[in-house]
């Protein structure tokens, strides 16, 4: 599963999960590697942020995805900043104890359009949403220092 959030003018205009439910392959790699591409290319997109999960939960596969982003950033002149769960969660959770709930709550704050997602989470069983309230906090942390350098 991948979360995507794309920004222009530090503004959110598009969202979204991809659910690739096969197992791993060169195939399902190549999918998400073309989700991507086609971002890229229809929005013109300069740079690429990148959630990477706690050292723990990353697996060979994962390893070699964040890889293979990099290298398609390097291939296409896109910039690739990445950023932790750690700081993502610290950024946009509880301060206190960050969790999926807190995290969820802030983005909703911050985008209101992200509401009906927070509702669908809330009465899911198994946890689907949160990948996208992650790549849209994801987004914002880049965004914000991006902001940062040009003040």
């Amino acid at each position: 599963m991948i979360g995507c959030a794309v920004y222009t003018s530090n503004q959110l205009v598009d969202y979204s999960i991809r659910l690739h439910k096969q197992k791993w392959s060169q195939d399902k790699k190549d999918m998400f590697l073309a989700t991507i591409q086609s971002f890229v290319e229809y929005y013109t997109i300069t740079d690429i942020a990148l959630a990477i999960p706690h050292a723990y939960y990353q697996t060979a596969e994962c390893r070699e995805l964040i890889e293979a982003i990099g290298e398609f950033a390097l291939n296409n002149d896109l910039i690739i900043a990445t950023y932790s769960m750690a700081e993502i969660y610290q950024a946009f959770g509880n301060r206190v104890k960050p969790t999926r709930a807190s995290l969820i709550k802030r983005m909703v704050l911050f985008y209101e359009e992200l509401e009906r997602y927070e509702m669908k989470e809330l009465q899911n069983k198994h946890k689907y949403y949160i990948k996208l309230f992650e790549a849209v906090a994801c987004g914002s942390i880049h965004v914000l220092k991006i902001q940062e350098k040009q003040s």
